[in-house]
């Protein structure tokens, strides 16, 4: 295994020189208001630089790279250094894409379709799960697709494994995603996503049964504390023509968190939209201005 690796390593790496190099980046900032601190805030909101790059081996075999950072434009971040979103490389053929390095879990990845619900902007792949050292195989048999993902055991985190499969055609797109920590045998979770698209209407659904003892992200909605939870998110968005409302309701049954999210936006340009939104989390609440912009 670790010699297929090196191996995997030194092929990509040496046709980094003759690489279709793409850079690309997401600037997002916002003006927050909470009724908690009652005063205005402009905070980053998950801005990011990337290069990507696709190299020909030969007329069946690719050589890819991706490495990407968050930008903290605002310096709200605790963080010193920058966060490394991506940082991976792989070898792609029509049989699939086998990748080696920071990237999403299946898991993470089955919901992309509404991490990035509320705009039709956006590549789907960032969320706000943190991204971990894996060992991943993507392949599609249209219009099925299949991502496994795995996770060694390092530094003494206990390896773990997910994989997804998610079905697309015309307006539908259903996923299934579990995951496990090796060596139980019960899953740690369970999600099944749905969307459906037709004409300026789309709508979406998520369940998720976390199994996972592991503290979680309360506010997004996701599982939090030991024990089982479930999930439930509901999404509806409209658009006409250079505008679009959407709206988000999550409930966590475990730790009884409601969160309800409305949104109303205008497209500036093919890249660049501007918004309001407005979010309650229990008795928490907040009103956010926004601009978003790729490039």
């Amino acid at each position: 295994m670790i010699r297929l690796f090196s191996i995997l390593i030194l092929v990509v790496v040496s046709s980094f020189a003759k690489a279709d190099t793409k850079t690309y980046g997401v600037v997002h900032i916002g003006l927050t208001k909470t009724n908690i601190t009652g005063s205005l805030q402009i905070k980053d909101r998950s801005s990011y630089v990337g290069l990507k790059g696709v190299s020909v081996l030969n007329t069946e075999l690719y050589a890819t790279y991706k490495f990407e950072i968050g930008v903290d434009l605002t310096n709200h971040s605790s963080e010193h250094l920058p966060k490394v979103n991506y940082s991976f490389i792989g070898l792609k053929s029509k049989f699939g894409e086998l990748r080696l390095g920071i990237q999403d879990s299946a898991y993470d990845v089955v919901d992309n379709s509404m991490e990035n619900f509320l705009t039709e902007q956006g590549n789907g792949l960032i969320t706000e799960s943190e991204s971990a050292k894996l060992i991943s195989f993507i392949t599609k048999i249209s219009p099925i697709g299949i991502y496994s993902t795995h996770i060694p055991s390092l530094e003494g985190s206990k390896a773990s494994s997910s994989m997804m499969i998610n079905y697309a055609s015309g307006p539908l797109y259903a996923g299934v995603a579990v995951k496990k920590e090796d060596g139980r045998n019960k899953k740690e979770g369970f999600k099944l996503v749905t969307t459906y698209k037709k004409n300026n209407l789309k709508l979406g659904y998520i369940h998720e049964k976390c199994l996972s003892e592991q503290n979680r992200v309360a506010v997004k909605g996701e599982c939090t504390g030991a024990g089982e939870g479930r999930i439930n998110h509901v999404s509806v968005a409209y658009s006409f023509d250079q505008s679009y409302i959407a709206a988000q309701f999550s409930r966590n049954s475990h730790a009884s968190i409601n969160k309800h999210t409305i949104e109303f936006g205008y497209v500036l340009g093919r890249d660049t939209k501007a918004y309001i939104e407005f979010d309650k989390v229990d008795n928490f609440r907040s009103t956010t201005i926004g601009l978003k912009t790729h490039f």
